[in-house]
């Protein structure tokens, strides 16, 4: 699979030379092949299956990194106010992460939601849409 684009480019010859590579099919290296070229590129095949582990390792990452970013961003607001209504905390913190991606503020109520869990923020007592920042 690996060797289809040096068969391409001649850097290896194939006997028979038919398109398809076979498992009893010779491969040699063609001394004669000359470039005018300083570097030579040559292309990789990534199989399909490769990709999307790639893709989904990568997607994975970025949103454990955006959670991350988000309960800071969410700290920092809550941190200088003290005390705040949800729909202010959502739209400042969306401020504050404008530059860096745009969050969907479920995501963000969601990470509200963790924070109280882990006691770094509590609902108010008598209004259960404000915020307290705890200390």
């Amino acid at each position: 699979m690996h060797l289809i684009p040096l068969i391409k480019c001649r850097l290896l010859t194939k006997v028979p030379p038919n398109p398809c590579l076979n498992l009893d099919d010779k491969l040699f290296v063609n001394m004669d092949y000359k470039s005018n070229m300083l570097r030579n590129r040559i292309g990789v095949l990534v199989s399909k299956h490769a990709r999307e582990v790639d893709s989904s390792k990568t997607a994975g990452k970025v949103e454990d990194d955006r959670r991350f970013t988000i309960d800071a961003s969410i700290m920092k607001v809550m941190k200088s106010r003290r005390r705040l209504d949800f729909q202010s905390l959502i739209i400042e913190t969306t401020k504050l992460l404008q530059m860096r991606f745009r969050p969907d503020p479920v995501q963000i109520k969601h990470r509200i939601e963790h924070l109280i869990e882990r006691y770094f923020i509590e609902r108010d007592e008598d209004d259960k849409r404000i915020f307290k920042y705890i200390a």
